[in-house]
């Protein structure tokens, strides 16, 4: 830092080509960029001083049943690392979003392009209340250029607590057209106990359960009245 020489050292490469060393930063050095230099190259480092975080922000994940165009209310909490919530902390907030494109190239294949680049959506301010949490909304806009793709949305949150330390967390999510998608069990052939006992699950785009009514229906397939050999000619 500063331009002052703070050690230097003689070393030899092995049968592989490498070398390797080490210097020690002078207590009460200068922050900042240190360089290394050899007369084929060199690199650089930045030194900073080490301040262990006093709380954590963090985001809740579970969105629910939302789909492209609905308000998406973001939660989070602000706590200590002795559990203790932080109350009246100032939280600054930005959505980006971005959007992957889909085509099929089979019948039944398909594939992603990579997204889009990042736009800034919305962004904003907010403050914990006495139990450390927080929220916000914004309204899920489908981008222009989305058809059947998937749009991403990336959030950004920083937390200013009372004493003026500030702390980051990110976190994202997907949406698309759809909210909700079906799994189920079921086989192309099965026996009636077994099919009368299948699961049929209801999860978002995340793949998290969310509650949800379903109406099932069990038709009965007629048979047929004589058997047909497939010609072999």
């Amino acid at each position: 830092a500063n331009y002052q020489e703070i050690g230097k050292q003689q070393v030899r490469t092995n049968e592989f080509g490498t070398a390797g060393g080490s210097f020690v930063i002078p207590i009460g050095g200068l922050k900042g960029g240190y360089s290394i230099q050899t007369v084929n190259g060199g690199a650089s480092v930045q030194v900073e001083e080490y301040k262990r975080p006093n709380f954590e922000v963090k985001i809740d994940s579970s969105f629910g049943k939302i789909k492209l165009g609905e308000e998406v209310q973001v939660k989070g909490t602000v706590m200590n690392y002795s559990g203790v919530p932080l109350a009246n902390s100032k939280i600054q907030f930005r959505v980006y979003s971005s959007v992957f494109w889909d085509f099929f190239y089979g019948r039944v294949d398909k594939m992603f392009f990579p997204p889009s680049r990042r736009i800034l959506l919305t962004s904003g301010s907010a403050e914990s209340l006495t139990d450390g949490t927080f929220s916000f909304k914004f309204l899920a806009s489908p981008s222009n250029d989305l058809k059947n793709g998937i749009q991403y949305f990336d959030i950004e949150v920083d937390a200013l607590d009372q004493n003026g330390e500030t702390q980051s967390t990110s976190s994202g999510f997907s949406l698309s057209n759809q909210s909700v998608f079906i799994h189920t069990e079921l086989k192309d052939w099965m026996i009636l106990d077994s099919l009368l006992q299948s699961k049929v699950l209801i999860k978002n785009i995340q793949g998290q359960s969310v509650l949800s009514n379903v109406q099932v229906q069990i038709y009965e397939l007629k048979t047929p009245d004589r058997h047909l050999k497939m010609r072999v000619w």
